[in-house]
């Protein structure tokens, strides 16, 4: 398939996921938002409490973004592939400078959360040992601390889960 005939498929499907959720909003929404309080109730029992939670969050969002996104090979973006690049840290040789650094202020952007609250909170995490806060890498979460143990021994599996049965629900609607 052409590079062309892929984005007419996409469209044509985009459209038709708009039209089906536009038709059957009222069966499809409450799944969704089902799945994000639960995994927000995952989240917070897990990490302790919703701030860090929250920030954790954005910080393994991070992580994911730097190194897996942008190092997997696009022929093999499976998830025994993802584990494996979750627990290395591909960039910090090149992170020094870089705007792709995790700071203080693009987490109180992503969450709202004041700059100080942040700051705190982050700071905290530190202490215990869950981020690594350096002028090299910037925040980052530290893959060796028990807190990632939880987050792929814990929360990942139930997320995956949650996501599978949101998205079952889903595609049957389609």
């Amino acid at each position: 398939m052409s590079g062309f005939d892929k984005q007419v498929a996409f469209r044509s499907s985009e459209e038709h996921v708009r039209k089906i959720l536009s038709e059957k909003f009222a069966e499809i929404w409450p799944d969704v938002l089902l799945f994000f309080i639960i995994r927000t109730q995952k989240l917070n029992a897990t990490l302790g409490n919703p701030l860090d939670a929250i920030i954790i969050q954005v910080i393994c969002w991070h992580h994911f973004l730097l190194n897996i996104r942008e190092t997997v090979d696009t022929d093999d973006s499976s998830f025994d592939t993802a584990l494996k690049l979750w627990s290395q840290y591909n960039h910090a040789d090149d992170a020094a400078g870089s705007p792709k650094r995790l700071t203080f202020v693009a987490i109180e952007r992503l969450t709202a959360i004041p700059f100080e609250t942040v700051r705190r909170r982050v700071r905290g995490l530190e202490k215990r040992g869950w981020v690594i806060i350096s002028d090299e890498i910037g925040i980052d979460l530290n893959i060796e601390s028990p807190i990632n143990q939880l987050i792929v021994g814990e929360v990942h599996p139930f997320e995956k889960q949650e996501f599978v049965k949101l998205l079952s629900k889903i595609c049957k609607l389609l």
